[in-house]
């Protein structure tokens, strides 16, 4: 039998940046901008205190005058070229560990990957933090970068939730050159320490949302199935959900993914036949939702699977009239949250939670088909 605590999801992550002093992740060298053109006045300095394991940055974002607009400082890592930081493929969330003294509005982050322009084309991410001087975990989801952003504002001039193509891929998440903080956009003061950047999932659900259950918000039209496949049944996400609950309809949980490597760790594909495709079914409603492996071998879907750490499906297997796209999310027409599309350079990626797809066929009337799809 198979359980999962809520807390063990928190402890899969890789470091990226540490101020420890680290031969890894504490060696990388920072350059510091503020306002470098434009007759710009905003100013800042950076910091780094390998004794108290943390960078301490503090300066003010001003108008500048020619643009009568704020300007940005930007704390960043040199020599994108010739670094390479850990590999953050499979994770789902950027996680900063920090503190802020003051309140401050124009924060953000960024990493660049695969670019010969990484000052310009990162990827960049607005985040927010309490200013009550306590250390705060904050996890911004991969899904909100974007590598279209005005110079100007910082600002997305695409969002990666309606512009897939912006969106950080894994093979960007794999060789993340360069890591960068900015406070842009929004005049005033600011003062932060920062202990770590990670690559892991959302940080301690536990403390910051509860359930909706009780309170309708739910995106699943109807009740997850008895004796899920896979032996899905079996894992729990909290004390009162199970992590098909949790993951699939419970809008309290949106974003979130099911533990890395759960397909392995419940053997799925030690119990499929190999030899032919395998059908996924909607946990709720039972309507088939993608054939695999299809156009391609068992051994490659398999591969793939395990090198992103979900289940990875493409388009010749997706059965698309039972899908739903809502930005770069994929629902089904039951309303069922199954995952993301996270394109690579082969195209249209559907990385998804095996929780979400370990439903039984179940033969539907058409006019309960058209009710519950009617209200997606």
């Amino acid at each position: 039998m198979f359980t999962f605590l809520l807390v063990l999801t928190f402890g899969n992550y890789v470091d990226l940046v540490t101020f420890d002093g680290d031969s890894t992740t504490g060696s990388y060298n920072w350059k510091l901008v503020n306002d470098p053109v434009m007759g710009g006045r905003s100013n800042s300095t950076w910091a780094i205190n390998k004794d108290k394991k943390l960078a301490n940055w503090v300066g003010d974002c001003n108008i500048v005058p020619s643009l009568k607009a704020p300007g940005f400082c930007n704390a960043e890592t040199t020599s994108p070229f010739t670094t390479t930081f850990n590999d953050a493929s499979g994770f789902t969330h950027l996680q900063i560990k920090m503190r802020s003294m003051v309140n401050y509005y124009g924060m953000k982050v960024s990493f660049a990957a695969n670019t010969l322009m990484p000052q310009f084309k990162s990827f960049k991410a607005d985040f927010n933090v309490t200013s009550d001087g306590t250390w705060n975990i904050i996890a911004i989801p991969f899904n909100h970068f974007s590598n279209e952003w005005s110079p100007a504002t910082g600002e997305p001039l695409k969002k990666c939730s309606e512009h897939p193509e912006v969106c950080p891929t894994d093979k960007d998440l794999k060789r993340i050159e360069t890591i960068g903080f900015w406070m842009e956009g929004v005049e005033g003061h600011f003062e932060v320490d920062i202990e770590y950047v990670r690559a892991g999932y959302a940080h301690d659900r536990s403390k910051v949302m509860t359930s909706n259950k009780a309170e309708g918000n739910y995106t699943c039209h109807g009740e997850i199935q008895q004796k899920l496949k896979y032996n899905i049944s079996s894992i729990n996400w909290g004390a009162s959900e199970s992590i098909t609950e949790a993951i699939c309809c419970d809008s309290a949980y949106a974003g979130f993914a099911e533990p890395s490597g759960l397909f392995d760790q419940v053997q799925l594909f030690e119990g499929i036949d190999k030899k032919s495709e395998t059908t996924f079914y909607d946990p709720v409603c039972g309507i088939p939702l993608f054939h695999a492996p299809r156009g391609r071998t068992f051994d490659d879907w398999k591969k793939e699977t395990e090198e992103h750490g979900w289940p990875s499906f493409r388009p010749k297997e997706a059965v698309t009239e039972n899908l739903v796209m809502r930005g770069n999310v994929v629902y089904s027409k039951c309303g069922t949250r199954l995952g993301d599309n996270l394109p690579d350079d082969k195209g249209a990626r559907y990385c998804l939670d095996l929780s979400c797809l370990a439903g039984h066929p179940i033969k539907l009337g058409q006019s309960y088909l058209r009710n519950i799809m009617s209200q997606f």
